[in-house]
């Protein structure tokens, strides 16, 4: 009667460490999330200040994505959700709006950018796992 508690024992944890491993396994091989697809448009690019469109593609978190500036003098960062220097337009004026925050973008919504940095030679919008865009800046812009 001891012998057949033991070896249903036994054969119990033996199973509980064969599905344990079969599961690690199985989540092993799953593949990870997938890098947002997104069309980007780089406009008005004026001083210290430009213009993000977003024209098609996946909706985008705001507290994933950041906006990467490079001039003569280096390169800045400006996330989405510092409402000091990004807003977003306002669908009917068409002009920035300082006061709506961003928690999502996606198509048509544009983004206003007002940066400290002059002279602006690169922008790129960079999501957490991939650069989405990157544009280089005319020197006549």
């Amino acid at each position: 009667m001891v012998s057949e508690i033991i070896g249903e024992m036994l054969k119990l944890s033996i199973m509980v460490v064969l599905v344990t491993l079969f599961s690690i396994g199985v989540f092993e091989m799953l593949p990870e999330e997938r890098v947002p697809y997104v069309e980007i448009e780089i406009i008005n690019v004026n001083g210290s200040s430009l213009d993000i469109s977003h024209v098609g593609g996946d909706v985008l978190k705001a507290n994933e994505i950041s906006i990467h500036i490079k001039n003569a003098s280096g390169s800045f960062i400006y996330e989405l959700p510092d409402n000091n220097t990004i807003w977003m337009y306002n669908s009917t004026t068409r002009v920035p709006d300082p006061d709506q925050k961003i928690p999502i973008w996606k198509f048509p919504e544009r983004i206003h950018v007002n940066s400290d940095v002059m002279n602006i030679t690169e922008v790129s919008v960079v999501h957490r796992r991939a650069v989405l865009a990157t544009s280089e800046v005319s020197s006549n812009a």
